[in-house]
């Protein structure tokens, strides 16, 4: 929408409505003879008659505006442009203002606009015009140029010697102290200037009092006066009006709470703030003292919060910043601030006054003033924008707080060297017993979070100088590791730093370095390993491929593809003993096989479980006759672990060949309960005279549904037997 050079364009903002289903912020702009209500959904254009807008004013409560056009017409529409007249027009006002039309216009109150003209422009004198909802007006006019501000309850009218306050009379007052009032409020104020009086007719008015509102509007009346005299005599008439019936006992903590507010009210009038009682109850009683506060009546708005039983802890708190920025001495504001203080220590935030001085550049005061702060949480932060990171330290690691602690410890992390940090948590100035445990605290805190981070580099350096051996050499392990996974050659490396370390150590770090150095001559056999395995690729290939041979399904592409992952150097690297012997064994390369029988001998592996690493890989392998020729060999852990593979390969046929060779009947039993083959164990079980009973409940337990009754009619059989 452009906007010629000769337009001057106005704008005014609407928040959030309910009231008028208004779900988001509008800005309405003047446009020609238009105005645009703009929001983030749409932009609406509303067509308006009487002239282009020079003004727009939305009233206190935004439920309405006015806007007045450059042919002098007044408008005031609905927010929302509805209902009413043309586009929600509520009042339609056209003056005849000449060529001189108002400069400004404001909302008085809710219910009513003022138009300003300017002395300048109309015979030296300003004026304002008064338009209330029923097109009523009144004039009004000033010698001098003036200043307005809307109120949410009327406007106030400001020039260079004083301010006036217009607004509408209030209800209570006008039921009071109308001409020929006869409403239970104007009795109940008449019955009381009568009683003053000495008059008879006080109790007959009493007498015609029907409801206990009267007192409420006395009361009411009340609050909207701003003379003292006034406030007294409609405040008496109200506590007349308690002892009397319907009023008896009622009304008693609207009458003290009016008290409190006028008393408030009275007084900060009396300082230049001329509030009124619906403006205090929107601005709230806090609000109210945090301006006090804001202009330095402090005593004021102490006394206030004593008088209403509020917490006066931001007062003091703000009273003494102020006073650590003044230009006394040290001694001198230290002293006034503890003496003032004394009785809210356990209240007061020192921390604040403090950071006020450090920011003053007076740290030795700012010092001073946090030692009478309670809270360590408040203490250790201003401390370590202080710089004073070993005081930090030490009162977080006092509170007991391991929060604190860390945010102590990190803070140093990120804003001091490394080897500063662990110069200052060994601290070899400490004296007393107390503060070296509190350090060895920390440093034990510190070397947990680094753990915890896998922060290996600050651990190792930490380690070093603290000349920790062991934790030292864990570290390089853990790198090692680390590397062996990502399948880096360098991970030897620092295996053979924590070797080295482990051999100062002595005989008490021994067995930690045989574990090391075993590791390191896995790795050797792991890159011999991974050299053959690259010389003999196509025949290591070919080998996992002939998987068949012996009637096992071969592989399928994905299977052969996980397969020969485990054969390249990043796998074999973070193998284990064991595995790295299988790898070897189920490659069956001649050259593998001896690399698994030299493993064998240097780590001297025993005999049993280098025969069940050769069952598992053979089985793998699907090659059952090699599993066989090795069966002949005298097996140390039994025939029952060859026919377990046999059986999970579904090689019935080398299965009845090692049963054979299986002597233990608990075992065959076993071996045909997992064949299946019930009727076998049954008769299996019944050669076992002593024994036939447990074997039979055995081979029961172990049977499949649909063949337990057969098991059950033989323990029958046999108990009859």
């Amino acid at each position: 929408f452009p906007v010629s050079s000769d337009e001057d364009p106005c704008m005014e903002i609407l928040p959030f409505s309910k009231s008028y289903a208004i779900t988001s912020i509008h800005v309405l702009l003047s446009y020609k003879e238009n105005i645009l209500r703009v929001s983030s959904e749409n932009i609406v254009e509303i067509p308006l008659n009487g002239g282009a807008v020079k003004n727009i004013v939305a009233s206190p409560n935004k439920t309405a505006v006015a806007f007045i056009t450059n042919r002098g017409a007044l408008r005031v529409c609905r927010a929302d442009f509805k209902e009413g007249g043309s586009n929600g027009e509520i009042v339609v006002f056209d003056g005849d203002w000449d060529k001189y039309g108002p400069k400004d216009i404001k909302w008085v109150g809710e219910e009513a606009v003022v138009l300003y003209w300017e002395n300048s422009k109309r015979g030296g004198r300003s004026k304002l015009l008064m338009i209330g909802p029923n097109l009523g007006y009144r004039p009004l006019e000033f010698e001098e140029p003036l200043g307005l501000c809307t109120e949410l309850d009327g406007l106030r009218i400001i020039n260079s010697e004083s301010l006036q306050f217009l607004q509408k009379v209030p209800s209570s007052t006008l039921e009071i102290f109308s001409v020929g009032s006869t409403s239970n409020a104007a009795n109940l104020f008449d019955a009381y200037q009568a009683f003053v009086a000495g008059e008879a007719k006080s109790m007959q008015l009493i007498k015609t009092i029907r409801q206990s509102n009267a007192v409420e509007e006395c009361l009411k009346a009340a609050l909207h006066e701003f003379d003292a005299e006034e406030q007294k005599r409609l405040l008496k008439a109200a506590s007349f009006g308690k002892s009397f019936p319907p009023s008896v006992n009622a009304h008693h903590n609207l009458y003290v709470r009016v008290c409190n507010d006028l008393r408030v009210l009275n007084t900060v009038r009396e300082r230049g703030i001329p509030l009124t009682a619906p403006q205090l109850e929107v601005l709230t009683i806090n609000t109210l003292i945090d301006r006090l506060v804001n202009r330095n009546e402090h005593l004021l708005a102490y006394k206030l919060c004593k008088f209403l039983n509020i917490k006066e802890d931001g007062v003091l708190v703000h009273w003494a910043c102020e006073k650590v920025c003044s230009n006394e001495t040290d001694e001198s504001i230290l002293a006034s601030i503890e003496t003032k203080l004394s009785k809210h220590k356990t209240n007061i935030s020192f921390s604040v006054i403090a950071a006020t001085a450090f920011r003053k550049g007076k740290t030795a005061l700012a010092m001073k003033l946090l030692e009478f702060e309670q809270l360590p949480s408040e203490q250790v932060p201003l401390l370590l924008n202080m710089d004073q990171k070993s005081l930090a330290l030490s009162r977080a690691l006092e509170s007991g707080e391991s929060d604190l602690v860390y945010l102590v410890l990190l803070y140093l992390r990120a804003k001091v060297d490394k080897s500063q940090l662990i110069a200052l948590l060994q601290n070899e100035n400490v004296q007393g017993k107390r503060e070296d445990e509190i350090m060895r605290s920390a440093l034990n805190l510190f070397v947990k979070w680094c753990i915890e981070n896998n922060d290996k580099e600050m651990l190792e350096l930490l380690f070093n100088k603290l000349n920790d051996v062991r934790r030292h050499a864990t570290i390089n392990v853990r790198r090692s590791l680390d590397l062996d996974i990502l399948g880096d050659k360098n991970a030897i490396n620092y295996l053979k730093d924590a070797k080295t370390l482990l051999e100062k150590g002595g005989k008490t770090m021994s067995g930690d370095e045989k574990i090391v150095s075993d590791h390191i001559k896995l790795n050797g056999f792991q890159e011999e390993m991974i050299q053959i395995i690259n010389s003999e690729q196509e025949q290591l290939q070919e080998n996992l491929q002939n998987r068949g041979i012996d009637g096992v399904p071969a592989y399928d592409e994905e299977e052969l593809e996980y397969l020969l992952e485990q054969f390249k150097g990043p796998f074999i690297r973070s193998c284990s003993q064991t595995d790295t012997v299988r790898l070897c064994l189920l490659s069956f390369l001649p050259s593998l096989h001896d690399l698994a029988k030299k493993i064998k001998k240097e780590f001297k592996i025993n005999d049993r479980r280098y025969t069940y690493i050769v069952i598992s890989a053979y089985a793998q392998g699907g090659r059952f006759k090699e599993l066989e020729e090795y069966s002949k060999k005298k097996s140390p852990i039994g025939y029952k672990p060859f026919a377990e593979a046999c059986i999970r390969a579904e090689k019935d046929a080398f299965v009845q060949h090692y049963l054979r060779l299986v002597d233990d009947i608990d075992d065959k039993i076993d071996l045909h309960c997992q064949l299946q083959d019930i009727t076998s164990a049954i008769k299996l079980a019944l050669t076992s005279k002593r024994d036939a009973l447990y074997h039979l409940k055995y081979i029961q337990n172990a049977a499949p549904q649909e063949k337990k009754m057969q098991v059950r009619q033989a323990i029958a059989n046999y108990q009859e037997s």
